[in-house]
Parts: C-alpha cells; structure tokens; sequence
C-alpha cells in the first residue's frame, strides 16, 4: 500500500507545482503589459501618436475591452444555467445580474453602436459630458463613474486577504463563488490606482493639454479599462470551470 500511496502523493505534489506556476504566470501578465506601456512612454515619450491611436477610443484597446466583455456575458449565462440546473437559485440570480452587467458595460463602451452605425445624439444624452449616447456620462452617473471604478477594483484585488483564512462555513459558498482568487489581484487593482492618481493629482500639477506630469494623460483608461475586463472574465470563467466539475462528479 505504501508504494500508492507515495505515487498519489507525488501527483498531488505534481498538480499542486503547476497550479501555482499557473496561477503565477497568470498574476504576472498586467504587471508586464503595465511595464510595457511605461518603457514605452519613458523610451519614446507620453505622447508617442502609435501609442495614443492604440488606446484611444474606437481603437484596439476599447474594441478589446468589448469583446471581452461580450464573452464574459455569455460564460456568466452559461454559469446561470448550471447554478438553477444545481437548484442554486440564488447564485444563479445574482450571476445572472452580473451578467446583465456586462453586457451593459460592452453597450455602453461602443456608446450604443453610436459611432458604429453614425446614430444622431438623441435630445435625452445632449448633457452627456463625452456627447456620446452613453448612460455613465449622464448627470447624476458621471460623478460617481471614478468612484466606482476604485471600489471595484478594490473590492476585486483585495476581498481575497479577508476570506484567506476565514473558516466559518457560512461564508464558504460565498468565498468559493463569488471572491476572485489572489492571483487575479493584479488585473482589478491597476483600476483603482490609476483613478485615484487622477483623482488625488492636485489641480497645479494638471498641465494644460490634460497630462498629470506629463506623463499620464486623463483619458488613460483604456488600458487599464481591459485589464479590468479580462480580470472579470477570469473570475467567470474559472466558476464555470468550477460548476462543470462540480456539475459530471
């Protein structure tokens, strides 16, 4: 019996290594997409125009952000099927109201298809801060857009360390479905950081074409905008993964 159980241990071992390796290679892909974008600005400057055309809006980025989002939709959709096939009623209510989320973050980045099929600014959006037919650029939203984005990311990069090592079996189902793991952490807290740098810059160090020390200018988000996205998909993707293994055992 001991040679077996030896050989078990070893390929837990062995499922163990590549889970974390994983996981590693996973937490590091923002922080060198991040280092990228930096080397770029400081080698070739912030204003280098190949850079500002890639993030800028209707541009790969934003159109990258959309897709992800779309795919983020349908997975959380397909985690809804599984949840109320489980009679997991209530997980599957509140995934369905993220995926409704989702697919209203996508619309909303595309403006509606506003500057896809040339619509004309309907009366209700002429307050719009960005004249776009976009919900989040409306009084009273528009205040709360930067908000929001922080608390997110916060809440996705850090509800982790407070379920670490939390065993109380009352939160189990909540930590296992709804805290994205650690190794997410660095796609939602790039968002919190960029939107609080906006945001706590003082006024001075605003230069008059819009750059905070100029180096980073205000419409910056893109990228950090995609990031955010694919940590979303992650976090789906992974409970779907999850519900179908669940789901054949």
């Amino acid at each position: 019996m001991k040679p077996k159980k030896t050989k078990f241990r070893k390929q837990n071992n062995s499922y163990k290594k590549k889970n974390i390796i994983s996981k590693l290679v996973i937490f590091f892909i923002p922080i060198i997409i991040i280092l990228e974008i930096v080397l770029t600005k400081v080698i070739l400057g912030p204003t280098y125009l190949p850079y500002i055309n890639f993030i800028s809006e209707d541009g790969p980025v934003e159109y990258a952000t959309v897709i992800v989002y779309c795919v983020t939709f349908i997975f959380a959709i397909l985690s809804v099927k599984i949840f109320f096939k489980n009679s997991q009623r209530r997980f599957g209510i509140l995934f369905l109201a993220m995926a409704l989320i989702f697919i209203f973050i996508a619309i909303e980045e595309i403006s509606w298809g506003q500057r896809i099929f040339d619509l004309e600014m309907p009366e209700f959006f002429l307050e719009s801060t960005q004249d776009e037919i976009n919900i989040h650029d409306l009084p009273p939203f528009s205040y709360v857009e930067d908000p929001s984005f922080i608390i997110a990311g916060l809440i996705g990069g850090l509800l982790w360390i407070f379920f670490r090592k939390s065993k109380n079996t009352n939160f189990y189902s909540f930590k296992r479905f709804f805290v994205p793991g650690w190794y997410l952490m660095s796609y939602f807290l790039p968002m919190s950081i960029f939107y609080l740098i906006l945001n706590l810059t003082p006024p001075e160090q605003i230069s008059p074409i819009g750059i905070h020390w100029e180096f980073l200018f205000e419409k910056e988000q893109e990228p950090f905008e995609f990031l955010l996205s694919v940590g979303f998909l992650g976090f789906i993707l992974v409970n779907y993964i999850r519900l179908r293994k669940i789901r054949s055992e």
